[in-house]
């Protein structure tokens, strides 16, 4: 899902820089550009979706052969692989529907693509989000695996101390406020812009919102996350998003002016000094409204979730009285379909699989073993 997020917001900020700045001295006027392009994507969406659903039904049928018939490192590593790339599709479709979404408020007689564009959209993210959330190994290997995430969460939540205390969407819009307020003064300071000043404190603002959301999402996909290929994949989104920043704020400079392009520097600079300024030489005002504070408490609860989540599964896994048997053809194919039904237990009455949700009312007994205050005090966390 975070692949999903990340790519939206790297689309959204590419398509902000195109219709902001084709040519026009005035943010204003390149937004008014948006509809238009809204227009061409509608004429293309529809071999696009064409082209969409047969690639992702594809991916579900390899990565279910790959259950099957394959050893459990070659389908583990399939579903990444595969269930990355469904999600980075999915990830890059959101700035055209925004665009259509533009187009569509412009032309009112355009809305009536939405009912079709919409449920097929639905689709798109359905099978790009549960693509990768299933997959089915012999008991033997779930609770190796349980036991290895286990062991490795207990390890890494002591490394994400201090962190803030506030609820990261919390801050994220704070930083987004600050961002556009502050590009917004030090234009003022320095030249009087002719064009809107709420434009301009909304380009201010978007450049550090993108910017906020690709720092939290790589700085928690580096703390979370055992796999490399998503770690570089994450950084190298944010690195390209902080690049676009600062081409847009080249480009505001040379079109609208000095002022405007340190009012965009502005936003960068400030998203690069709350994603990397070190937590333990912070204040507890800065930890608390920091990018990286409220990413390292979003990964704190993250990995304590999972820890008492594969607590759990071991202790199910150790009790069942079952023999470690192979599973079934038909168990393997009907965990496919489990997720549509919202059925969460596993085949033969086993209560573990891979896409098991952590239930928070049955998790305090586990987390006093482990960790009690970043369970049960949202404070802590």
């Amino acid at each position: 899902m975070s692949e999903i997020i990340a790519m939206s917001v790297l689309g959204g900020l590419i398509v902000f820089v195109l219709c902001a700045f084709p040519g026009n001295d005035s943010v204003a006027a390149g937004m008014d550009m948006a509809p238009q392009f809204g227009m061409v994507v509608l004429e293309h969406i529809g071999w696009g979706f064409g082209v969409y659903v047969p690639i992702l039904l594809s991916f579900y049928a390899i990565v279910i052969g790959g259950q099957l018939v394959a050893d459990s490192t070659t389908a583990a590593s399939t579903r990444r692989m595969f269930g990355f790339a469904a999600e980075a599709m999915a990830g890059a479709l959101v700035p055209a529907l925004v665009l259509i979404v533009a187009a569509c408020v412009a032309d009112p007689m355009q809305v009536g693509s939405l009912f079709v564009i919409v449920p097929v959209s639905a689709v798109v993210f359905f099978l790009a989000i549960q693509l990768g959330g299933f997959i089915v190994f012999e008991r033997s290997l779930r609770l190796s695996a349980a036991e290895r995430a286990r062991d490795w969460a207990k390890e890494h939540l002591g490394a994400l101390k201090p962190r803030s205390r506030k609820p990261i969407w919390f801050v994220v819009v704070a930083h987004a406020v600050v961002g556009g307020a502050g590009g917004l003064g030090i234009t003022l300071l320095l030249d009087r812009p002719s064009g809107s000043l709420l434009m301009l404190f909304l380009l201010y603002g978007s450049v550090a919102l993108g910017l906020g959301l690709a720092s939290v999402n790589g700085l928690f996909t580096y703390r979370t996350t055992q796999d490399r290929l998503y770690t570089v994949t994450a950084w190298i989104i944010c690195s390209t998003l902080y690049l676009v920043g600062l081409l847009l704020a080249l480009e505001a400079f040379v079109r609208i002016g000095p002022a405007a392009g340190l009012g965009v520097l502005s936003s960068v600079v400030l998203s690069l000094i709350s994603t990397f300024w070190p937590r333990h030489r912070a204040s507890r005002f800065v930890l608390d409204w920091s990018l990286h504070g409220a990413a390292t408490r979003y990964a704190a609860r993250s990995i304590t979730t999972r820890y008492v989540r594969n607590v759990r599964v071991i202790r199910e896994l150790v009790q069942s009285p079952e023999p470690d048997q192979p599973i079934s053809l038909q168990d393997r194919i009907m965990v496919v379909f489990r997720p549509v039904r919202g059925d969460t237990s596993a085949p033969h009455g086993d209560s573990c699989t891979c896409r098991r949700t952590f239930d928070r009312s049955h998790g305090h007994c586990d987390a006093h073993t482990f960790e009690s205050e970043d369970i049960n005090s949202g404070s802590a966390v």
